[in-house]
Order: C-alpha cells, then sequence, then structure tokens
C-alpha cells in the first residue's frame, strides 16, 4: 500500500523564545483525498494510555513525558491487517512509523519475486528512520505479520519535530546505528557459525526482543513458522525443521503451530555459542 504525499503547513513562530522544555505547536495534518479507512489523524481518538505507553519508548529517550506525549498526538493512527503492505521496497520514502501494536515483517524481494524475512518489528519498534537522512528509498517491504497498528508522520513533520527536539533525532540515529551493527553481526555469523549456531541464535534473538516470561519458560509467541526462521538464520526449512524437532526431544524447546516455547534459555545460549550439548543434525 502506497502512502500518498500530505500536504504540510508549518505553525507561525511564536513571538518570544521558548525553552527546550515546551511543546511544539505543529497543526495536525489534513485528511487526505482517497486516506485509508483505518487512519485516524485527529488525536482526540487516540487512546490516552496508548499515547502514554509509546511516550516511554526507546525513541523518546532524554525527553520530558509531555514532550513525547505531544509528538505522539502529531502523528496518524493506521490499523494494518495481517498481509498489508505498509510501504514497498523501492518506494520513495514519505514517512517514519512506530509500531503500537502486532508485528510487522521487514521484508526484501529477490529478482524472482520471492520474499525473505529480514527483520520482525513490535511494539514500540521504529520503522523507516531514514526518513531523517534526507530523500531515500525504502530498503525494504514493511508488511503486517499480524492484526496492528502503527503511527505515523510525514517526513517533512518529522522533519519538524527532529529540529525543535535534537534528542529524537539522536535516538533514530541510534537506532539504525543498532541495526546496521546487527546487521553486520548476522553477516559475521553466516561466515563463521554451523546452521546450528545460526537458528539456535535467531530464537535467542526473538526471545530477547518479542517473548513473554511464563513459568514454563520464554514463549516466543508470534507466527513466524519455521520459514521465517529459517530465513532469519539463513538456513533451509527442511534444516530449521529438524533443529527444532531435535532440541525439543532434548526439553530446550517446546514447538508447536508458528509457536515457540524457550524452555531453557541458556541451554538454547550455549548451542548459539558452539558449547552445547546436543547437535539434532547428526543423528
Amino acid at each position: 500500500m502506497r502512502l500518498g504525499a500530505l500536504q504540510q503547513s508549518r505553525a507561525k513562530q511564536p513571538s518570544q523564545t521558548t525553552g527546550p522544555s515546551e511543546i511544539i505547536v505543529i497543526p495536525d495534518p489534513p485528511s487526505r483525498p482517497g486516506s485509508e479507512p483505518g487512519d485516524v489523524p485527529q488525536s482526540k481518538f487516540m487512546p490516552e494510555p496508548e499515547i502514554i505507553s509509546l511516550a516511554e519508548t526507546s525513541l523518546f529517550r532524554g525527553l520530558a513525558r509531555e514532550a513525547a506525549v505531544e509528538i505522539l498526538k502529531l502523528s496518524t493512527l493506521r490499523s494494518l491487517a495481517a498481509g498489508e503492505q505498509l510501504f514497498l521496497q523501492g518506494e520513495p520514502v514519505t514517512a517514519m512509523f512506530i509500531v503500537e501494536s502486532g508485528l510487522l515483517r521487514l521484508v526484501q524481494h529477490t529478482q524472482s519475486g520471492e520474499e525473505v524475512i529480514v527483520r520482525t518489528m513490535g511494539r514500540g519498534e521504529i520503522v523507516a528512520g531514514v526518513a531523517l537522512l534526507g530523500e531515500r528509498r525504502y530498503p525494504v517491504s514493511a508488511i503486517g505479520h499480524v492484526d496492528g497498528q502503527v503511527r505515523w508522520w510525514a517526513r517533512v513533520r518529522i522533519l519538524e519535530i527532529a529540529e525543535r527536539y535534537p534528542a529524537l533525532r539522536t535516538n533514530v540515529l541510534g537506532t539504525i546505528a543498532d541495526r546496521m551493527q546487527d546487521s553486520l553481526s548476522r553477516i559475521r555469523e553466516l561466515s563463521t557459525e554451523n546452521v546450528a549456531q545460526r537458528v539456535a541464535r535467531a530464537l535467542v534473538r526473538l526471545a530477547t526482543e518479542h517473548g513473554r516470561k511464563q513459568a514454563e519458560g520464554v514463549l516466543i509467541d508470534q507466527p513466524l513458522g519455521r520459514q521465517g526462521l529459517a530465513d532469519l538464520a539463513g538456513a533451509s526449512m527442511f534444516t530449521a525443521s529438524r533443529l527444532l524437532a531435535g532440541w525439543a526431544r532434548d526439553g530446550i524447546l517446546e514447538v508447536g503451530r508458528e509457536r515457540v516455547l524457550v524452555r531453557s534459555i541458556e541451554r538454547l545460549e550455549a548451542l548459539a555459542n558452539g558449547s552445547g550439548d546436543t547437535d539434532p543434525l547428526s543423528n
């Protein structure tokens, strides 16, 4: 789904100097012709508890809560169904997003049209932070993995906000740097680690980023599937399936339909580091 360009208008500058703790005043964007039914630009429709919760995420580190809440009220809320495209690889960057609920998958498309999952994004994560880096194109496609909602700011607007709040720009650039480091680590893993280590490490990452602690362990409760896990680990689906089945027999995991319960995160981390006590592929 493509996002159309938004008409932007700037607020008149105040006649007196404002302090860094005061709130930026930028008018709400007008409704777009042909706007999506799930788009809700009016801040009065935004549930206050959701805004307060998102205001505590890493995007707003170093900002007063009042400033973070006001910035979120300047966003537009959009519902996204499972399988629905938020933006497409290669399109000009027109907006920056933050995930409010649900899960997004970021994918790249091969020349043959196949979809390779490169990352999953959950609540509070920034998507398309490159909107602050000048005129660019989306390096991936973003697709709803489950039903959810995102908030978004048009590129012109988020640039205005970042100008007023430099900490926000710093946080976005920090996120981009962290993900670049993560990508470099994955390239190194492909070159130096065996497939069992890579699959175990992908599961550790998912458990850390999206897991929910339960009495029996850590539940990775997202419909990623074996192919999605294989994509993240640079493995074949057949190999990933064999590894999951073997680790389930050994009591490290409990595997269900598009869900994994990690019973022993310590043993899984040991496998990722190459010091585990089980190798399902050797059986």
